[in-house]
Protein backbone atom coordinates (compact mmCIF):
# COMPACT_ATOMS: atom_id res chain seq x y z
CA UNK A 1 0.00 0.00 0.00
CA UNK A 2 1.38 3.62 -0.55
CA UNK A 3 1.14 6.47 2.35
CA UNK A 4 2.41 10.07 2.50
CA UNK A 5 2.62 12.36 5.62
CA UNK A 6 2.34 15.81 6.50
CA UNK A 7 6.38 16.30 6.02
CA UNK A 8 7.66 18.49 9.37
CA UNK A 9 9.79 21.66 9.37
CA UNK A 10 12.06 23.12 11.47
CA UNK A 11 12.88 26.70 12.42
CA UNK A 12 11.27 28.24 9.23
CA UNK A 13 7.96 27.56 10.71
CA UNK A 14 8.10 30.47 12.48
CA UNK A 15 8.36 32.70 9.39
CA UNK A 16 5.08 31.85 8.47
CA UNK A 17 6.12 30.30 4.75
CA UNK A 18 3.55 27.56 5.42
CA UNK A 19 1.49 25.39 8.25
CA UNK A 20 2.66 22.53 9.63
CA UNK A 21 2.36 19.84 12.80
CA UNK A 22 4.55 19.89 15.45
CA UNK A 23 4.42 18.64 19.26
CA UNK A 24 3.43 21.32 21.09
CA UNK A 25 0.97 22.72 18.25
CA UNK A 26 -3.21 22.51 18.19
CA UNK A 27 -3.90 18.88 15.95
CA UNK A 28 -0.73 17.36 16.97
CA UNK A 29 0.49 13.87 18.57
CA UNK A 30 1.99 14.39 21.68
CA UNK A 31 5.29 12.91 23.04
CA UNK A 32 3.49 11.29 25.97
CA UNK A 33 0.95 10.20 23.77
CA UNK A 34 2.91 6.88 22.44
CA UNK A 35 2.76 5.10 25.95
CA UNK A 36 -0.24 2.53 25.34
CA UNK A 37 -0.49 3.13 29.42
CA UNK A 38 -0.87 6.72 29.17
CA UNK A 39 1.26 7.28 31.87
CA UNK A 40 4.68 8.02 30.05
CA UNK A 41 5.90 11.50 30.77
CA UNK A 42 6.60 13.38 27.39
CA UNK A 43 10.18 14.18 26.92
CA UNK A 44 10.71 17.56 24.99
CA UNK A 45 13.34 16.83 22.21
CA UNK A 46 12.73 20.10 20.37
CA UNK A 47 12.34 20.69 16.85
CA UNK A 48 11.69 18.38 14.30
CA UNK A 49 14.06 18.81 11.30
CA UNK A 50 12.44 17.76 7.85
CA UNK A 51 10.60 20.30 5.76
CA UNK A 52 7.09 20.34 5.47
CA UNK A 53 4.87 19.25 1.96
CA UNK A 54 0.94 18.32 1.30
CA UNK A 55 -0.40 14.75 1.48
CA UNK A 56 -1.83 14.45 -1.85
CA UNK A 57 -1.65 11.57 -3.75
CA UNK A 58 2.03 9.75 -4.00
CA UNK A 59 3.26 10.59 -7.57
CA UNK A 60 5.72 7.71 -9.11
CA UNK A 61 9.06 9.30 -7.89
CA UNK A 62 12.27 8.32 -9.48
CA UNK A 63 13.87 5.15 -6.80
CA UNK A 64 15.61 6.56 -3.96
CA UNK A 65 16.73 4.97 -0.90
CA UNK A 66 15.96 6.87 2.52
CA UNK A 67 19.09 8.27 4.57
CA UNK A 68 17.45 6.81 7.85
CA UNK A 69 14.36 5.96 9.34
CA UNK A 70 13.28 7.48 12.84
CA UNK A 71 10.59 6.28 15.94
CA UNK A 72 9.50 7.99 18.73
CA UNK A 73 10.32 11.32 17.92
CA UNK A 74 7.61 14.12 19.08
CA UNK A 75 5.53 14.14 15.96
CA UNK A 76 6.20 11.37 14.74
CA UNK A 77 5.49 7.73 15.05
CA UNK A 78 6.02 5.20 17.94
CA UNK A 79 7.74 2.28 17.28
CA UNK A 80 5.16 -0.78 16.43
CA UNK A 81 3.05 -2.83 19.61
CA UNK A 82 1.38 -5.92 18.88
CA UNK A 83 -0.08 -7.28 15.40
CA UNK A 84 -1.77 -4.42 13.96
CA UNK A 85 -0.54 -1.64 10.81
CA UNK A 86 1.79 0.99 11.80
CA UNK A 87 3.73 3.66 10.02
CA UNK A 88 7.48 3.67 9.49
CA UNK A 89 8.89 7.29 8.94
CA UNK A 90 11.49 7.67 6.78
CA UNK A 91 13.92 10.56 5.85
CA UNK A 92 15.99 11.43 2.85
CA UNK A 93 18.71 13.95 3.44
CA UNK A 94 20.89 14.63 6.36
CA UNK A 95 23.95 14.42 3.93
CA UNK A 96 24.92 18.40 3.12
CA UNK A 97 22.37 19.06 0.44
CA UNK A 98 19.22 21.49 0.50
CA UNK A 99 16.17 20.07 0.59
CA UNK A 100 13.00 21.71 -0.02
CA UNK A 101 9.49 19.91 0.53
CA UNK A 102 10.28 16.99 -2.38
CA UNK A 103 7.63 13.80 -2.15
CA UNK A 104 8.92 11.11 -1.13
CA UNK A 105 7.07 8.15 -1.70
CA UNK A 106 6.55 4.34 -0.17
CA UNK A 107 5.14 1.15 -0.86
CA UNK A 108 5.32 -1.31 1.62
CA UNK A 109 4.59 -5.33 1.47
CA UNK A 110 4.91 -8.11 3.75
CA UNK A 111 6.16 -11.00 1.96
CA UNK A 112 5.16 -14.92 3.18
CA UNK A 113 8.54 -15.31 5.51
CA UNK A 114 7.35 -12.39 6.95
CA UNK A 115 10.06 -10.11 5.88
CA UNK A 116 9.45 -6.73 4.55
CA UNK A 117 9.97 -4.86 1.16
CA UNK A 118 9.91 -1.61 0.79
CA UNK A 119 9.68 0.85 -2.83
CA UNK A 120 10.80 4.15 -2.30
CA UNK A 121 11.63 7.27 -3.86
CA UNK A 122 11.64 10.97 -4.48
CA UNK A 123 10.19 13.18 -6.50
CA UNK A 124 11.47 16.71 -8.15
CA UNK A 125 11.68 20.37 -6.56
CA UNK A 126 9.57 20.67 -3.12
CA UNK A 127 7.18 23.73 -2.87
CA UNK A 128 9.25 25.92 -1.00
CA UNK A 129 10.85 28.01 -3.03
CA UNK A 130 14.37 29.62 -1.62
CA UNK A 131 14.40 26.96 1.44
CA UNK A 132 16.90 24.98 2.56
CA UNK A 133 16.61 21.70 5.18
CA UNK A 134 18.35 19.09 6.27
CA UNK A 135 16.05 16.87 5.07
CA UNK A 136 12.94 15.66 3.81
CA UNK A 137 10.41 13.11 5.08
CA UNK A 138 7.93 10.42 4.39
CA UNK A 139 5.86 7.32 6.16
CA UNK A 140 5.80 3.77 5.37
CA UNK A 141 2.32 1.98 5.89
CA UNK A 142 3.50 -1.04 7.26
CA UNK A 143 0.97 -4.03 7.19
CA UNK A 144 0.55 -6.18 10.27
CA UNK A 145 3.36 -8.20 11.35
CA UNK A 146 3.91 -11.12 13.83
CA UNK A 147 5.88 -10.46 17.08
CA UNK A 148 9.61 -10.35 16.28
CA UNK A 149 12.01 -9.17 14.27
CA UNK A 150 11.84 -8.83 10.50
CA UNK A 151 14.18 -7.99 7.87
CA UNK A 152 13.63 -5.21 5.57
CA UNK A 153 15.00 -5.14 1.96
CA UNK A 154 14.73 -1.49 0.49
CA UNK A 155 14.25 -1.12 -3.34
CA UNK A 156 15.08 -5.41 -3.47
CA UNK A 157 18.39 -5.29 -1.32
CA UNK A 158 18.56 -6.45 2.42
CA UNK A 159 19.08 -3.08 4.70
CA UNK A 160 17.76 -3.19 8.33
CA UNK A 161 15.65 -5.53 10.74
CA UNK A 162 12.31 -3.89 12.55
CA UNK A 163 11.41 -5.00 16.00
CA UNK A 164 7.25 -5.82 16.97
CA UNK A 165 6.95 -5.81 20.67
CA UNK A 166 3.90 -7.62 21.88
CA UNK A 167 1.19 -5.81 23.39
CA UNK A 168 0.95 -5.92 26.91
CA UNK A 169 4.35 -5.06 28.55
CA UNK A 170 4.79 -1.32 29.54
CA UNK A 171 7.36 -0.31 27.26
CA UNK A 172 9.71 2.87 27.50
CA UNK A 173 9.37 4.79 24.34
CA UNK A 174 12.72 5.75 23.66
CA UNK A 175 13.41 7.79 20.83
CA UNK A 176 15.72 5.88 18.17
CA UNK A 177 16.93 6.33 14.81
CA UNK A 178 18.36 3.95 12.52
CA UNK A 179 20.69 4.21 9.04
CA UNK A 180 19.91 1.28 6.95
CA UNK A 181 22.92 -0.83 5.49
CA UNK A 182 24.28 0.49 2.40
CA UNK A 183 24.83 -1.25 -0.77
CA UNK A 184 28.15 -3.61 -0.47
CA UNK A 185 31.08 -2.00 -2.51
CA UNK A 186 32.46 -5.37 -2.78
CA UNK A 187 30.47 -7.98 -3.26
CA UNK A 188 32.20 -11.24 -1.99
CA UNK A 189 29.20 -13.81 -1.86
CA UNK A 190 26.25 -11.83 -3.06
CA UNK A 191 23.96 -12.97 -0.79
CA UNK A 192 23.63 -11.78 3.17
CA UNK A 193 22.22 -11.74 6.21
CA UNK A 194 21.88 -8.82 9.16
CA UNK A 195 23.70 -10.12 11.99
CA UNK A 196 22.09 -10.38 15.86
CA UNK A 197 21.96 -6.92 17.28
CA UNK A 198 25.34 -5.62 19.04
CA UNK A 199 27.92 -6.79 16.53
CA UNK A 200 30.80 -8.72 18.21
CA UNK A 201 34.41 -7.01 17.07
CA UNK A 202 33.17 -3.42 17.15
CA UNK A 203 35.94 -2.01 18.36
CA UNK A 204 36.20 1.77 17.29
CA UNK A 205 33.67 4.64 17.86
CA UNK A 206 34.21 7.94 16.36
CA UNK A 207 32.21 11.51 16.44
CA UNK A 208 32.21 14.80 16.90
CA UNK A 209 33.18 15.89 20.97
CA UNK A 210 30.15 18.48 20.70
CA UNK A 211 26.79 19.18 18.16
CA UNK A 212 24.46 22.08 18.64
CA UNK A 213 20.85 21.01 20.83
CA UNK A 214 18.23 19.79 18.53
CA UNK A 215 20.91 18.81 16.29
CA UNK A 216 20.84 15.11 15.11
CA UNK A 217 24.63 13.97 16.02
CA UNK A 218 26.37 11.86 12.83
CA UNK A 219 28.28 8.74 14.72
CA UNK A 220 31.21 6.04 13.33
CA UNK A 221 31.31 2.56 14.53
CA UNK A 222 33.83 -0.07 12.71
CA UNK A 223 35.42 -3.45 13.20
CA UNK A 224 39.04 -3.47 12.42
CA UNK A 225 39.33 -6.94 11.38
CA UNK A 226 36.50 -8.20 9.84
CA UNK A 227 36.17 -11.54 7.85
CA UNK A 228 36.65 -10.80 3.95
CA UNK A 229 32.60 -12.20 3.62
CA UNK A 230 31.39 -9.52 5.44
CA UNK A 231 29.68 -5.69 4.77
CA UNK A 232 28.81 -3.00 6.85
CA UNK A 233 25.49 -3.18 8.02
CA UNK A 234 22.90 -1.17 9.64
CA UNK A 235 23.30 0.97 12.89
CA UNK A 236 20.31 1.64 15.39
CA UNK A 237 20.95 4.82 18.48
CA UNK A 238 18.64 4.82 21.04
CA UNK A 239 18.35 7.59 23.35
CA UNK A 240 17.95 6.16 26.88
CA UNK A 241 17.85 9.26 28.89
CA UNK A 242 21.41 10.46 28.77
CA UNK A 243 22.71 7.42 27.37
CA UNK A 244 23.25 6.67 23.61
CA UNK A 245 22.87 3.02 22.88
CA UNK A 246 24.42 2.06 19.35
CA UNK A 247 23.28 -1.26 17.78
CA UNK A 248 24.97 -1.91 14.79
CA UNK A 249 24.45 -5.08 12.74
CA UNK A 250 26.87 -6.34 9.71
CA UNK A 251 25.52 -7.83 6.50
CA UNK A 252 27.28 -11.45 7.15
CA UNK A 253 28.22 -13.00 3.89
CA UNK A 254 26.53 -16.30 3.12
CA UNK A 255 28.71 -18.12 1.11
CA UNK A 256 32.03 -20.15 1.64
CA UNK A 257 35.32 -18.40 0.50
CA UNK A 258 38.39 -18.53 1.77
CA UNK A 259 39.63 -15.17 3.05
CA UNK A 260 43.59 -13.88 2.99
CA UNK A 261 44.81 -13.75 5.71
CA UNK A 262 44.28 -10.05 6.26
CA UNK A 263 41.91 -7.56 8.54
CA UNK A 264 39.27 -6.08 6.56
CA UNK A 265 38.13 -3.19 8.13
CA UNK A 266 33.90 -2.61 8.29
CA UNK A 267 32.48 1.18 9.12
CA UNK A 268 28.94 1.98 9.65
CA UNK A 269 27.80 5.25 9.81
CA UNK A 270 24.97 6.19 12.72
CA UNK A 271 22.28 9.26 13.30
CA UNK A 272 21.25 10.13 16.67
CA UNK A 273 17.26 11.51 16.92
CA UNK A 274 17.14 15.43 17.40
CA UNK A 275 19.11 15.90 21.08
CA UNK A 276 18.37 17.82 23.99
CA UNK A 277 21.07 19.90 26.03
CA UNK A 278 22.90 18.21 27.92
CA UNK A 279 25.82 15.73 28.65
CA UNK A 280 25.85 11.90 27.10
CA UNK A 281 27.18 8.98 27.43
CA UNK A 282 27.86 7.27 23.54
CA UNK A 283 27.66 3.03 23.99
CA UNK A 284 28.27 0.48 21.66
CA UNK A 285 26.49 -2.79 22.68
CA UNK A 286 29.51 -5.23 22.39
CA UNK A 287 32.08 -2.23 21.89
CA UNK A 288 33.66 0.83 23.18
CA UNK A 289 32.27 4.16 24.82
CA UNK A 290 32.61 7.86 24.80
CA UNK A 291 30.96 11.23 25.82
CA UNK A 292 29.33 13.88 23.46
CA UNK A 293 28.51 17.45 25.08
CA UNK A 294 24.95 19.09 23.10
CA UNK A 295 25.43 22.63 23.67
CA UNK A 296 22.93 25.77 23.71
CA UNK A 297 25.31 27.91 21.81
CA UNK A 298 27.36 27.56 18.53
CA UNK A 299 29.68 24.44 18.86
CA UNK A 300 33.38 24.30 17.63
CA UNK A 301 33.55 20.01 17.24
CA UNK A 302 36.82 17.97 17.38
CA UNK A 303 36.61 14.39 16.49
CA UNK A 304 36.64 11.94 19.24
CA UNK A 305 37.59 8.43 18.69
CA UNK A 306 37.80 5.84 20.87
CA UNK A 307 39.30 2.72 19.80
CA UNK A 308 42.57 0.46 18.81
Amino acid sequence: MRARVCQIALAAMAAGCFQGAVSGVPGAPDAGEMDPGGDMEPVDFGRLDAAPGDAGPVPECPARDPDFFCVNEPGGSPMPIGRGPFDLPIFVGNDGRCYCGEDVSCDARVARDGSVDLTTGLCGEGPICGACFPNVSGSCAVPALEVGRHDVRINGRLAFQVEVRPEGPRYAFFPACTRPAPEPTADVCGSYELSGPGVSGIDTLCHPSEVAEFARADLRVSASCGSCTDAPGSCEVIVEDSTLRVVPQLLEGQCDVDCPPACFEHELRCITPPLPEGSYVVRVEGGPASRLEVIATAPTPVEVCVGP
